[in-house]
């Protein structure tokens, strides 16, 4: 098996991966890292994945992602980008989740040395993921997720926000 970089070294390879072609192409120095799919809580450099959801469509909300820093902003409907304020890079593929998917899985595949453990069960999952980082973190870095993602946008964030091997 060939070794893996990671996707987000550039936004090219991150556009390679998820399929897509460039809305708004960014700029040569622009960093990506981290994930969300509310717009509430974009970090700096985070990639915004405009998710159609049972309540509401992130299309909606690429404006406000852009306005609070997102590195880049992934969607599947270039005519909601029409009256945006196209402030940094926008990457429109075929399907936001599949995109999701599949920069997570390239992600993990470039974290060889990065253990997984797994928590599930009908419950009690959140109490034991934070009993197991609580233990783990006074002698190894890691990560844990951040709420009680046990679904498949959960587990793809949990991975995009991981820190890489060797940070």
């Amino acid at each position: 098996m060939s070794r893996e970089t990671d996707p987000f070294e550039s936004l090219e390879r991150v556009r390679r991966v998820c399929g897509g072609e460039w809305i708004s192409s960014p700029r040569a120095d622009t960093a990506v890292f981290g994930a969300s799919i509310d717009s509430r809580e974009i970090s700096d450099g985070n990639v915004f994945f405009a998710h159609r959801g049972e309540r509401t469509d992130g299309h909606r909300y690429v404006d406000r992602a852009l306005q609070a820093g997102a590195g880049l902003v992934v969607v599947d409907d270039p005519q909601a980008m029409e009256t945006v304020d196209l402030t940094g890079p926008v990457l429109c593929v075929p399907s936001v989740t599949e995109a999701m998917v599949d920069l997570a899985r390239a992600r993990r595949a470039a974290m060889r040395t990065t253990t997984v453990i797994g928590v599930t069960g009908s419950s009690g999952k959140t109490t034991t993921t934070r009993l197991i980082d609580s233990v783990l973190r006074k002698r190894l870095r890691g990560s844990a997720s951040a709420k009680s993602h046990n679904n498949t946008l959960g587990v793809c964030l949990t991975i995009l926000t991981a820190a890489a091997d060797g940070e």
